[in-house]
């Protein structure tokens, strides 16, 4: 009876690492999308059964000299790389509004879909 239970976590595990594999790579819906916004926060996540990854919140409503739009409608990105961290806790600190060009994918297991591909400043 035990030995059964073992080989029945043992396909579930294997179902599940396979799901995970499949999920990464079913492409993406959108390619190349823009924003501009205020980076507020950048956070890093380190869950029980994903690796750690880094997501950035970026509001949408620019604030100028402590007046303007205050906006409710944030974005939560992906950050997949410490170079593109770095560039966006560089905005974080200046208060400048950042251009950050995003991917969306169809599906993500661990992370948000919305993966940050690109930094700058606004044209």
């Amino acid at each position: 009876m035990r030995a059964i239970a073992i080989i029945g976590l043992i396909i579930v595990f294997l179902l599940l690492a396979l799901i995970g594999g499949c999920v990464n790579h079913f492409g993406w819906s959108q390619r190349g999308n823009e924003l501009t916004g205020q980076v507020k926060k950048l956070h890093h996540y380190t869950p029980l059964i994903c690796p750690d990854y880094d997501t950035v919140d970026v509001s949408l409503g620019i604030m100028q000299n402590g007046t303007g739009s205050m906006s409710t409608h944030d974005m939560t990105l992906y950050v997949p790389d410490q170079t593109l961290y770095r560039q966006l806790d560089d905005f974080r600190k200046s208060g400048a509004p950042a251009n950050i060009t995003y991917d969306v994918a169809r599906l993500r297991w661990c992370v948000d879909e919305e993966m940050v591909t690109a930094v700058g400043a606004p044209h």
